[in-house]
């Protein structure tokens, strides 16, 4: 009797399992084709860029394809345009996505609207001909690694409208060595020269490029970000104050 009990217990979870509907993959969303363009639309019709599928070494993104606005530059939509010398961004697009222009070697200009308020982790990434950007005041993000590895980009200026950085946008630019920050900026400064997160007492950036070898952090300073001295290849020693009580990972990657 006892094992009888046994066994139908056991169905009963077996028929409960089996009345559970399986749970479906997230479906990938519908790619038109306009052009030399591959796109998404959005709820609100508005296309995101998917890919870019031609070889112009200037380019004009549309702001419209096939009637429907440009409002995006999706995930890795031009990476490895390797042929790409300048790029305008259209009025209307206010993100622009991870990886979007990654290892676009060629890439010496880009115009970014004031519509942007996103730019997207390592979006620019090993842009190595990038020599200088013009970040607008619209943008409050710029992801992690934003511009890594631009090696030509020898200064930047970050807007009073950015109040949000995935780590050191600026890993890897070995020949930055300035970074300048609005006096307005509620979040962002420099002090001598290196970025710091001024709310939450964090050093994000110290310009690769700088010469001097030894360098002290101010006092009050809390934690060292993510590859903040990665590929300072002149520092012999830093002074670290007792106010740091955390150090990102690859902090000092040098």
């Amino acid at each position: 009797m006892k094992k009888l009990w046994y066994l139908t217990i056991a169905l009963v979870l077996i028929l409960a399992a089996l009345s559970v509907p399986a749970a479906t993959a997230e479906e990938e969303p519908t790619q038109y084709t306009s052009g030399d363009y591959r796109y998404t639309l959005q709820p609100d019709e508005t296309a995101t860029i998917a890919k870019y599928t031609g070889s112009a070494s200037e380019l004009s993104i549309p702001d419209t394809l096939d009637g429907h606005a440009v409002t995006a530059i999706g995930d890795k939509a031009f990476a490895s345009c390797r042929f790409l010398m300048s790029v305008t961004i259209p009025d209307g697009v206010t993100a622009i996505g991870d990886i979007a222009f990654r290892w676009c070697d060629s890439l010496t200009s880009v115009t970014i609207p004031e519509s942007v308020t996103t730019i997207g982790n390592s979006a620019f990434s090993s842009c190595h001909s990038l020599a200088g950007i013009s970040i607008p005041e619209s943008v409050t993000t710029i992801g992690d690694s934003a511009f890594r590895a631009c090696d030509s980009l020898t200064s930047v200026t970050i807007p009073d409208g950015v109040i949000e950085m995935g780590g050191n946008p600026f890993d890897g630019c070995d020949n930055l060595t300035q970074i300048m920050v609005s006096p307005d900026n509620p979040v962002f400064e420099t002090i001598d020269g290196v970025l710091f997160n001024k709310s939450e007492k964090k050093l994000v950036c110290y310009p690769y490029a700088f010469t001097q070898t030894s360098y002290t952090i101010p006092d009050g300073i809390r934690s060292i970000g993510d590859r903040a001295f990665s590929s300072c290849n002149a520092l012999t020693s830093i002074t670290i104050p007792n106010s740091v009580t955390t150090i990102g990972d690859e902090a000092f990657s040098c």
